[in-house]
């Protein structure tokens, strides 16, 4: 049986607020999702096993109305290369520009830009969370919310990969926080943090 709600990432975020070294990050690298290690075989389901609750939905429709606008700050990503064996870390800063907009009742989408500093890339990318995907699970409380979503990517060879990604945001007045890991077949594979204000 699925979690009805989702659960916290492995903080990786927390680690590189410390300004830990890299090598210290790389133990985070290929650890199994808190998910994973709950649902068991569940877990490679990407449909939820049930609905959100009214009160949940009431809940997120509030938390959406507190954060929609234009937001921006500083972000640190990191990604994993290796393997379990030998994990390899790697870190940069960034600079994150991101709108956040409601959609239906229970949904918003956020449009981001993230300006690498190691190489001045710049990428934009997008993140639509409704509470009516059968691939995402939702958990509120207050000024905060947990989203989790699966989705598979197809492989060249015909095979795909199970990817969840875990949005956690929490919200004080004019500032945002956000953290989105990201874990493919399982295990820990990306996470970038922003702390994010108005």
């Amino acid at each position: 049986m699925q979690l009805r709600h989702p659960v916290r990432a492995t903080s990786l975020l927390g680690l590189a607020i410390l300004w830990l070294p890299l090598s210290a990050l790389a133990d985070d690298c290929f650890q199994p999702s808190p998910n994973r290690a709950l649902q068991g075989d569940d877990y490679y389901s990407v449909a939820r096993s049930d609905d959100p609750t009214d009160e949940t939905l009431e809940q997120l429709n509030q938390f959406i109305d507190d954060i929609e606008g234009d937001w921006e700050g500083p972000g640190f990503i990191i990604e994993c290369f290796g393997n379990s064996n030998s994990p390899d870390a790697r870190g940069t800063d960034a600079e994150i520009d991101a709108k956040i907009a409601s959609a239906t009742q229970g949904a918003f989408r956020i449009d981001y830009e993230v300006k690498r500093l190691d190489d001045k890339t710049r990428k934009l990318e997008n993140i639509t969370l409704d509470v009516s995907a059968s691939n995402q699970t939702f958990s509120v409380t207050g000024s905060s919310a947990i989203v989790s979503e699966k989705f598979r990517i197809r492989n060249a060879n015909g095979s795909s990969r199970l990817m969840e990604r875990i949005i956690d945001m929490s919200h004080l007045g004019n500032s945002l926080e956000v953290q989105v890991t990201l874990y493919v077949n399982g295990y820990l594979s990306a996470t970038q943090s922003w702390q994010l204000r108005r």
